[in-house]
């Protein structure tokens, strides 16, 4: 099996349903590694991050890797959290070799579709300030996926409503690239029903295009709240694919 650190030697691997993070690493965001079948002319591989989040991408059917993948997820899995996205649902069975349990979730990827949008003058964008206010955003969510709040602060999307001193609406880039944004989203319990989602959404899109990067929105198969909010956006649903994550041993 083959360790490669360039783009190049995937780029046809990598479809539209290959999640956001892939990217994040790919380009240097995440500290991560990227194994492949083949040196030269690559079929399938894995990304790994280095906070237990994975991705298939490519065929499945190559039965040396397919092994050799199986041991890879043991491996890995043994350092406690383990999450790992399908795109193309076609390595149930390389989960199945490895013996670990583990729990389906379905999830929805939505690609925004270009249209006009309420500017939202209110909403400004996220600093140290916003971070240590913050009861959802915090530290220890930037130092997961990002390595660290001024990793974040530098290079990722942020903005936020506030009433007083007291935030309501957050959207953030869970992983950005230099093509892609996805966005992660909270409203503050006492301020729901009040379109505070959709006015920070739509800040949120307003960023991306000033950065010429293109947002991205992706949910669980069983969160209506956020579909509804996605498509009054103007996000499109584009495709399912399953994620699996390690279930706990834990009693």
């Amino acid at each position: 099996m083959h360790k490669i650190h360039e783009r190049k030697a995937i780029e046809s691997l990598l479809t539209e349903q290959v999640p956001s993070f892939t990217h994040a690493v790919i380009e240097g965001q995440l500290q991560g590694e990227i194994w492949v079948d083949h040196l030269n002319a690559p079929s399938c591989g894995i990304v790994s991050a280095w906070n237990g989040v994975h991705s298939f991408f490519g065929k499945a059917g190559n039965l040396v890797f397919d092994e050799w993948l199986g041991h890879y997820v043991k491996e890995k899995s043994s350092s406690g959290r383990f999450t790992v996205f399908d795109p193309e649902d076609g390595f149930r069975d390389v989960l199945k070799q490895t013996s670990l349990s583990f729990q389906k979730h379905l999830r929805i990827g939505y690609r925004w579709e270009k249209r006009e949008l309420p500017s939202i003058n209110h909403a400004i964008n996220i600093g140290q300030q916003e971070v240590e206010r913050s009861t959802v955003f915090t530290e220890s969510y930037y130092g997961l996926w990002w390595n660290s709040v001024d990793a974040f602060l530098a290079k990722g999307i942020g903005v936020c409503i506030k009433e007083g001193e007291d935030l309501v609406g957050e959207c953030v880039s869970i992983f950005k690239t230099s093509v892609y944004a996805e966005a992660d989203i909270e409203v503050n319990p006492k301020a729901r029903g009040k379109g505070i989602g959709y006015e920070i959404g739509c800040a949120f899109i307003a960023e991306c295009l000033r950065l010429g990067v293109e947002p991205r929105w992706d949910c669980d198969h069983d969160n209506l709240a956020s579909q509804l909010l996605a498509q009054k956006l103007g996000f499109t649903k584009r495709y399912e694919y399953p994620l699996y994550s390690l279930k706990s041993t834990s009693s």
